[in-house]
């Protein structure tokens, strides 16, 4: 990889991209095409490792996801997005309807490429079994208990992850840190 690719991977998450899409949260919460459009223009928020992204591919004229991600570890993602706007989870302590329909809709897809495997094969370089993704809502409008049932919800799933908006962005933030950190802290450790 040459410095010149080091840099644009570098400056895909810098802070005017975190800070335009924390803006893009907090101003156009029940907008989905912008969102859509935002994290094609910038994969690495949905994965740091994305390499190829595919935004809602037309694959076999089943229903679309919004995006298929290939890692730079080979392995492949497919995710749904809804908007900052719904809720992850009920003031009764129950993941939202609309975080259900949308898991449905990113298990299908799964479902439906694992079925077109060896098909997908031609356009997708090495494709295996997938993850999924799925983005809707905020995190941080979540009361404690509510974290706790998302937690265990992701806990109890094998291919799915659930996720707020903010978790991106927070995530995007941490890893941008990390790596103008001059150094990683190595300590020795022994437990008897």
């Amino acid at each position: 990889m040459t410095h010149s690719s080091i840099s644009k991977r570098w400056l895909a998450v810098s802070t005017p991209v975190l800070n335009a899409f924390d803006e893009l949260i907090n101003s156009h919460a029940n907008d989905e095409p912008k969102f859509q459009d935002f994290l094609a223009e910038h994969p690495q928020l949905l994965d740091p490792l994305a390499i190829r992204v595919w935004p809602q591919p037309d694959l076999f004229g089943f229903r679309e996801p919004d995006y298929i991600v290939q890692r730079a570890d080979g392995t492949y993602m497919v995710v749904e997005i809804e908007c900052p706007a719904k809720k992850l989870v009920t003031k009764s302590n129950q993941l939202s309807a609309d975080v259900t329909h949308a898991e449905q809709q990113v298990t299908d897809y799964r479902r439906n490429l694992l079925q077109k495997h060896a098909d997908l094969r031609i356009h997708l370089p090495n494709f295996q079994e997938p993850d999924c993704l799925v983005v809707i809502g905020l995190e941080r409008a979540l009361s404690d208990g509510q974290r706790q049932i998302l937690h265990d919800a992701n806990g109890s799933r094998t291919y799915v992850r659930i996720v707020g908006f903010d978790w991106l962005l927070e995530r995007a933030r941490t890893i941008a840190s990390n790596m103008a950190q001059p150094k990683v802290d190595v300590i020795p450790l022994r437990v008897v």
